[in-house]
């Protein structure tokens, strides 16, 4: 197992959360294997995050192929639209490329619905160009600040650097639903919602790609599995974060915290009372069974074992409620162990 700071917060986190909710009792240990219950009936509906999307449709597939006879419907209307859903007892499991939200749990308490918290990827926000950009070797936050601030007056590359070509620039973006849109502009310009208006918006991150991939001025922002997927066809560009020195996003510097502030867990919310029936808790131990296996095919880069088996013990013992909410967008790895600690 890679000792990273990234597997430490979680261990941390799903640790304490697990010691002051008891242990589940019984959970499987074992991350590398499945679960399978013969003769399984019903539906599952799933919704929310785009970027967590190609990781439940390959679960969804192998789930699928081992019970023919329960139907899951899995859709990617984003995160925001997911949670919304979730509180509303319309869906079984939200999908989220963000943790959820204080308002988005009020909405569920006031509903009456219970949660559980299941992390099971990490991702890094790419920021990226047209391989025919052979200007933009990094770019800084304030660089994307000037460039994405609400009202921005940014029109041409020389607009933010004076050495960048007089040329325009082409922005393309998710749409206002997206967890990665609030997850990018919390982060770049300190609200979830702050951004300015007049860039391309696509709820199909295949469509921000393909806007980058024919427009040699384009910039654009994406999760990493769509980066990696499309290596050919478009460029990620080095960010200078936290760390005050350009970092390029790879499984590594994902995982070990220094693509930071871009690094970011992926999770499922799952509707207590839906565990209550077989197919969906079948479903979710069978994913955090099978998850570095579905992580590594959707190219997200998955927790380690333990973290997983941890996981498991959580949904087994119906522990409800978030462990991160003291998480913020652009808080080092460092900071959220030092508020896990009390410190």
């Amino acid at each position: 197992m890679r000792k990273t700071a990234a597997a430490a917060i979680f261990g941390v986190i799903l640790a304490a959360s697990i010691g002051c909710g008891g242990n589940g009792g019984g959970a499987a240990k074992d991350g590398a294997k499945g679960v399978d219950e013969p003769g399984l009936t019903g539906k599952i509906d799933i919704n929310g995050s785009s970027t967590v999307f190609p990781i439940t449709e390959f679960l969804v597939e192998e789930f699928e192929g081992r019970n023919p006879e329960v139907q899951v419907a899995a859709s990617q209307d984003g995160t925001g639209k997911g949670m919304a859903m979730l509180a509303d007892s319309q869906i079984d499991i939200a999908n989220a490329s963000r943790p959820i939200k204080a308002v988005e749990i009020e909405a569920a308490q006031k509903a009456g619905v219970e949660f559980i918290e299941v992390p099971i990827a990490f991702d890094g926000v790419c920021i990226i160009v047209n391989p025919e950009n052979t200007w933009l070797k990094e770019i800084t936050m304030d660089d994307l600040a000037k460039i994405w601030a609400p009202g921005s007056t940014v029109k041409t590359w020389k607009d933010v650097r004076p050495e960048w070509p007089a040329e325009e620039m082409v922005l393309f973006g998710p749409t206002a639903e997206h967890g990665t849109y609030e997850y990018f502009n919390e982060t770049v310009n300190g609200d979830g919602t702050a951004t300015r208006s007049d860039y391309q918006a696509n709820n199909d991150y295949n469509a921000l790609i393909s806007g980058v991939t024919r427009e040699p001025k384009a910039l654009a922002y994406v999760g990493y599995a769509y980066y990696v997927e499309n290596m050919e066809q478009v460029r990620a560009v080095p960010v200078v974060g936290t760390s005050g020195t350009a970092v390029a996003p790879t499984e590594q510097t994902i995982l070990d915290g220094t693509y930071a502030p871009f690094s970011r867990p992926l999770f499922m919310y799952v509707n207590k009372a839906s565990l209550e029936r077989p197919e969906v808790k079948t479903f979710v131990m069978d994913s955090l069974g099978r998850s570095n296996q579905a992580i590594s095919a959707s190219r997200y880069i998955p927790l380690p074992d333990a973290i997983y088996a941890s996981v498991r013990e959580r949904v087994e013992g119906g522990i409800t409620g978030t462990v991160m909410d003291k998480y913020k967008p652009g808080m080092s790895f460092e900071e959220v162990l030092k508020l896990e600690a009390g410190e």
